[in-house]
C-alpha cells in the first residue's frame, strides 16, 4: 500500500507482490472507491497476507497537495495488524521514500 498507485504497482512488481486493481468506477464515485479499497485491505488481512507500506508520495506532498484519503484510510485500517511492514524512510515532513524505488 502507498499513496501513489503507480509507485505501489512498481514496487509490487519488483518484489513479486500484488497491488489492488480497482474495478471500473466511471463516473468516479468516491464512496464506492473507498468501500472497495477498504474491502480489499480487509480481505488481505483475513487471508493473513503481508501488507507492505511504501509510504506517502513525498513528491506529491512537496507540491502542497493534500494527503490521499485512500492512503489515510489504509493506514488507519492496518494499525495493529501483525503482518504489516513499513519499508519507507522519512527524511522530514515532506521528504523520504523507499530506498531503491524513490532514491
Amino acid at each position: 500500500m502507498g499513496e501513489n498507485m503507480k509507485r505501489v504497482k512498481q514496487y509490487a512488481d519488483e518484489v513479486g507482490g500484488h497491488a489492488y486493481n480497482p474495478w471500473k468506477n466511471d463516473p468516479f464515485d468516491f464512496d464506492l472507491g473507498m468501500k472497495r479499497n477498504e474491502r480489499w485491505i480487509n480481505n488481505m488481512m483475513k487471508e493473513g497476507r503481508e501488507i507492505i507500506d511504501i509510504g506517502p508520495d513525498f513528491s506529491r506532498r512537496s507540491l502542497g497537495r493534500e494527503p490521499s484519503p485512500f492512503y489515510n484510510m489504509e493506514r488507519s485500517q492496518v494499525k495493529g495488524y501483525e503482518n504489516y511492514k513499513k519499508v519507507f524512510e522519512r527524511d522530514g515532513r515532506l521528504s523520504g521514500g523507499v530506498p531503491g524505488l524513490d532514491r
